[in-house]
């Protein structure tokens, strides 16, 4: 049996271009189902399932989702974030706001 993985990807950079008007003003992974962003619901199954480390690409809105993901939302400070800038530009931010 294949072990566990620790660390997860999770992919939440699209526009959100099929849930206007709600993706208007917010990324879709901050968009509340039962009263949760749907990037909380993610990571609360992720780590039922063992995971201890979540990278979180982002792009649009990429600020709100951070401070979500940073602190300022129900994800607490869990999530590491990948933030892209451009075709060929990317940084990597750890917990603590670290660039590396």
């Amino acid at each position: 049996m294949a072990a566990i993985p620790k660390i997860a990807m999770v992919f939440a950079a699209g526009l959100g271009a099929r849930m206007r008007p709600l993706t208007l003003s917010r990324p879709k992974a901050l968009i509340e189902v039962g009263g949760k962003a749907l990037i909380d619901h993610t990571l609360d199954r992720l780590e039922a399932a063992g995971v201890t480390k979540a990278v979180v690409n982002v792009h649009a809105f990429a600020d709100q989702m951070q401070a979500h993901l940073g602190g300022g939302g129900q994800a607490g400070n869990r999530a590491g974030i990948l933030r892209n800038f451009g075709p060929h530009q990317h940084d990597i931010e750890d917990r603590s706001g670290h660039r590396g």
